[in-house]
């Protein structure tokens, strides 16, 4: 019966594991992939920060245009670090010009600053980490 009770276990530490890698893997890759993209100006249109239980959430609104074609985003950062968002509203004032990174493939995935966060990934990666690992030492050790 313990057998069946670690084996559980370890399949519900992988499975949490693989999961936040695979939910985080494209929030990873773009934010990798932002730090070549070309920029334009834009126009910050809201900036404020969403209190929600404990955590801080910075909603920030901008427009800009590529090609002629008018776009609006609210990406900051791919990967946010948590302690950025109380920043947000004044770093960004609405009205203020910004440098917007866009995506020339899909000129509508833009971000407000390119690249992840060290600190950041490397939480995702010990996350991921532990849950799998965590789980393999589980079930090895029956």
């Amino acid at each position: 019966m313990i057998n069946v009770i670690v084996v559980c276990l370890a399949a519900a530490l992988i499975t949490t594991g693989l999961g936040l890698g695979a939910l985080m893997a494209t929030r990873i890759w773009s934010g990798w992939s932002s730090r070549r993209w070309p920029h334009c100006p834009g126009t910050i249109i809201e900036s404020t920060v969403r209190h929600i239980h404990r955590s801080a959430i910075p909603i920030v609104r901008y427009a800009y245009e590529v090609d002629g074609q008018a776009h609006t985003g609210d990406t900051v950062q791919f990967l946010l670090a948590p302690s950025a968002a109380d920043d947000a509203p004044a770093r960004y004032p609405p009205g203020a010009t910004a440098q917007v990174f866009y995506n020339p493939a899909r000129p509508e995935q833009a971000t407000l600053q390119p690249g992840v966060p060290l600190s950041t990934l490397a939480f995702v990666l010990v996350v991921v980490a532990l849950g799998v690992g965590g789980g393999l030492w589980l079930i090895l050790t029956l």
